[in-house]
């Protein structure tokens, strides 16, 4: 009889997570779209407004929509960036790992927690 850790950790690495590089790669692709929909948020979240005034005024404003994202707005750029560049890495390990181990297996539900080498 296996012991209860094994059979926990056989549940998620053998069938639900169909192995470490998928799971790692949507992981990825998950973490890159927050990076990039987070830099785009900051970009769009500055506005300017200039006025024509004398004197040693200066003469633009900015102004942030949401004040939490403005530190983020000089890293805007490099946001949607890494973000990309996660999202792609993601899709790679995702398909690296379909391809590798378990894509065309069939996960029977009714079998989660059971010894793979145990016969019915």
């Amino acid at each position: 009889m296996p012991h209860s850790d094994d059979v926990d950790s056989y549940t998620l690495s053998g069938k639900f997570l169909i192995n470490r590089t998928t799971s790692s790669g949507i992981i990825l692709v998950i973490l890159g779209i927050v990076a990039a929909i987070l830099g785009v948020a900051t970009f769009a979240n500055q506005s300017v407004a200039c006025f024509v005034t004398p004197g040693p005024f200066p003469p633009c404003i900015a102004s942030y929509q949401v004040p939490l994202l403005a530190p983020l707005y000089p890293l805007s750029a490099w946001l949607i960036v890494l973000g990309s560049l996660l999202s792609f890495l993601g899709v790679f390990f995702a398909t690296l790992g379909h391809q590798k181990g378990g894509g065309d297996q069939t996960h029977d539900m009714s079998k989660i927690g059971q010894d793979p080498n145990q016969s019915n």
